[in-house]
């Protein structure tokens, strides 16, 4: 594993790890984090695609954690679409450079997942999996869920101006987001085509233009991103030859996984092994 860091085309620094194969390597695999998550979180399953002879880029967003290098504050005009046009795109750029002539892979949790369509390097990818990513319109959630989704969106930009960011840290969701993009996160849930709803999302950088293979995975305990909401996200990825895979618990020997549970180490001789297995054979085909 290398610590690295690389610059984005408006000049942002991110940092991240890269994790190589001992031997050549087959492809690379940019991992694109969920909302608040450090990159560390996907260490270990880094280092697992590596074993497989797959190198694996991890890297924070603007404003998290490695990639902060001021007061959150004084980045409240960063948005979401930084993070899906200029972080993603530059995380693609830095990877295909430092693994050049090997397919170019995309591993995307939750947002992770989201963002890809408005990234115009995406064009690039070959193969893509998609972990619990979603769509975040609140009416995708049933019942009492729903309406607390509703109220997280209502509330979520008031909370965030008032405290210059959104203090996720202390709602122990995370790390702290900048404002710009808790802004954009909170009128996208309220939209009923949630990405989509950015400009960014159609024409030249949108989601339906990519015509890759892609896996997804639901997760049957997972209350952040329902079956409604999964394969409303698939659907915006209208021109890729999609996958739907469920996982439960039992499937995997647990008693339960939820929205993060499958980067666990404990998965890694089954789920993580598939999810290398499935990029391999992607790579074969194509």
């Amino acid at each position: 594993m290398e610590k690295v860091s690389f610059h984005t085309a408006d000049g942002a620094r991110l940092g991240g790890e890269l994790h190589l194969p001992a031997r050549q390597s087959r492809g690379v695999v940019v991992i694109a984090s969920a909302m608040a998550v450090r990159h560390k979180l996907y260490r270990y399953l880094a280092q697992h695609l590596a074993t497989r002879g797959l190198a694996a880029l991890t890297f924070d967003y603007r404003g998290i954690d490695e990639s902060l290098h001021s007061d959150l504050r004084a980045l409240k005009h960063v948005s979401a679409e930084d993070w899906g046009v200029r972080d993603l795109g530059a995380a693609f750029r830095f990877a295909a450079a430092q693994v050049p002539g090997v397919p170019l892979l995309h591993l995307g949790h939750s947002l992770g997942g989201q963002l890809l369509g408005l990234c115009p390097e995406a064009a690039l990818v070959k193969a893509s999996v998609l972990i619990a990513s979603q769509s975040g319109y609140w009416k995708h959630w049933a019942g009492r869920r729903r309406a607390l989704m509703r109220l997280n969106w209502l509330l979520m930009p008031t909370v965030a101006r008032l405290v210059g960011y959104l203090p996720m840290q202390q709602l122990r969701r995370g790390e702290n987001v900048p404002l710009g993009v808790a802004l954009d996160w909170a009128r996208w849930g309220r939209h009923p085509d949630y990405v989509l709803s950015s400009p960014l999302a159609h024409g030249p950088h949108g989601h339906g233009r990519l015509t890759l293979p892609m896996r997804a995975y639901l997760v049957s305990d997972d209350p952040d991103a329902p079956r409604a909401a999964v394969e409303a996200l698939l659907r915006m990825y209208s021109g890729a030859t999609v996958e739907l895979r469920e996982i439960t618990p039992g499937q995997l020997g647990t008693t339960s996984i939820g929205h993060f549970g499958l980067f666990r180490r404990e998965f890694e001789a089954n789920f993580w092994e598939e999810v290398a297995a499935w990029f391999s054979s992607a790579i074969e085909s194509g």
